[in-house]
């Protein structure tokens, strides 16, 4: 019964003991969801991000990461992060 309620049970084992020298990450107990924007802009405009995340756990602090450096995304919400 276990197998029809759960079957991920058995086949993330499974996956696991065969492929014993793969590397297998634990998953974040939350997701990003990018909000809706404008996703074409001219060069050397600014591009606005919003990120809000979904649940269980949550992040206290969000990171941008670019070849342009790592920025912190001010927090506006429990789970809404602006970035302009």
């Amino acid at each position: 019964m276990i197998g029809v309620a759960a079957p991920s049970l058995f086949t993330d084992g499974t996956e696991r003991v065969v492929n014993y020298s793969k590397e297998f990450k634990e998953e974040a107990p939350f997701e990003f969801i990018l909000g809706e924007g404008k996703l074409v802009v001219e060069e050397g405009e600014d591009l606005p991000v919003e990120v809000i995340l979904k649940g269980k756990e949550l992040p206290e602090q969000v990171y941008l990461i670019s070849e342009n450096g790592k920025f912190l995304m001010k927090k506006t919400g429990k789970n809404s992060f602006p970035e302009l």
